[in-house]
């Protein structure tokens, strides 16, 4: 294991967590607005599998989290600290 100065490691995690949330904002306008247009499927199919790759290539390249904070982050989304309106079941 490569320890890394506390700065360095938590710019590693803006960074790829600034590409996630890009990632999510696409997703979010393929769903809300490109899937409604008329376009072939073949091309839906196509952007859907770039956005999956995508994925893909940020799982891969992320760095690792400690327990103790993957533990900290599930209970706070359990309690309902990352709900977002658009989230909410009707």
């Amino acid at each position: 294991m490569t320890f890394l100065k506390p700065n360095d490691r938590a710019a590693q995690h803006k960074n790829i967590g600034n590409q996630y949330l890009a990632l999510r904002n696409d997703a979010r306008m393929f769903s809300e607005l490109y899937l409604l247009k008329s376009i072939d499927d073949n091309k839906k199919t196509e952007k859907l599998e770039r956005l999956a790759q995508r994925r893909n290539e940020l799982n891969s390249s992320a760095p690792s989290t400690s327990r103790w904070a993957f533990e900290k982050t599930r209970k706070g989304i359990a309690d309902g600290e990352t709900t977002y309106k658009i989230d909410r079941k009707s």
